[in-house]
């Protein structure tokens, strides 16, 4: 029960200030203020569509000469609403950190690919190295077969020759 009395002794001090602090801007437009905290909050009621806007709290923060990005809530003390400049370049700014991301990803996985493509490369190379020396081995062993086997052939001569001539009458 006090806490309603309280609520509503707050109400009417409210609209007490509001309907004091009224002023009449043309035929049609009210404007007023209430103090919260320390910056008024600036009401404006249109009578043609019945609405009341609320304009801001400090009107030093719309000023594009002090902000030139518009107004942000999260930053900007007194400001209520984002404007559509600070929205457009909070975006831009989301949109740069993201493609600042998304581009080291791609860069390290290229790095990482590109590492791995010269290690394999490297030992592609070894191989094809020790491929070279075990074919000149083969080479070299096979000469020196062939040599083994002109000196056999060669034996194999003489010995046909001495026996030819150890079979001949003399």
């Amino acid at each position: 029960m006090l806490t309603t009395l309280i609520s509503v002794l707050i109400v009417i001090s409210l609209l007490s200030n509001i309907l004091l602090d009224m002023t009449l801007v043309s035929a049609d437009t009210l404007v007023t203020s209430v103090q919260v905290g320390k910056t008024p909050l600036i009401f404006k009621y249109d009578p043609e569509n019945g609405k009341v806007d609320v304009i801001s709290r400090d009107s030093n923060v719309l000023n594009p000469s002090v902000s030139p990005w518009g107004c942000i809530p999260e930053t900007t003390p007194g400001c209520i609403d984002m404007t559509n400049t600070s929205s457009t370049y909070l975006s831009i700014a989301i949109g740069a950190v993201v493609g600042a991301l998304i581009s080291w990803f791609v860069y390290a996985l290229q790095k990482r690919s590109t590492l791995k493509q010269d290690e394999n490369l490297q030992r592609l190379k070894e191989l094809d190295e020790r491929h070279d020396n075990i074919l000149k081995l083969i080479q070299h062993f096979q000469n020196h077969q062939e040599k083994l086997l002109e000196q056999i052939l060669g034996i194999e001569k003489k010995i046909d020759f001495l026996i030819e001539r150890k079979n001949k009458p003399r």
